[in-house]
């Protein structure tokens, strides 16, 4: 049916994903099913902190229509794709400023926790090097 991901899990091996599909956008070929990311499980070489892609439909991402998520659902291409992206009323928890404008990240395990573009990437920044 329309809600049928033809991927497999890559944590419980489950296929198809059935439900929401997660994928990683720093890792390749890395997807996760709903049940498996809403607990927050990890594999040896993948750990949580990683940004994702949620998919509710196969091939509808944010209302955008895509025809090969492998080429096309990459950390550059969304950046391109929300870059005049406008969540009114929606304040960055890093500098704070009131609007985000372009793509928002959102913490994986703080629902109110969002940051913008700029904020991730120096929170990228900070923990590879507090980690090192």
């Amino acid at each position: 049916d329309g809600n049928t991901h033809h991927t497999k899990c890559d944590i419980c091996d489950k296929w198809p994903i059935l439900c929401d599909r997660y994928r990683c956008l720093e890792c390749t070929d890395f997807d996760v099913c709903g049940a498996c990311f809403e607990k927050r499980r990890e594999t040896e070489s993948h750990k949580s902190g990683h940004a994702f892609a949620h998919f509710k439909l196969p091939m509808e991402l944010f209302g955008l229509m895509i025809d090969d998520v492998d080429t096309e659902i990459t950390m550059e291409n969304l950046i391109q794709y929300f870059q005049n992206a406008k969540h009114h009323a929606v304040a960055c928890d890093g500098c704070s400023c009131k609007s985000i404008t372009g793509i928002r990240f959102k913490c994986d395990t703080c629902p109110s926790y969002d940051l913008c573009l700029k904020c991730m990437i120096l929170m990228k920044e900070l923990s590879i090097f507090v980690g090192s």
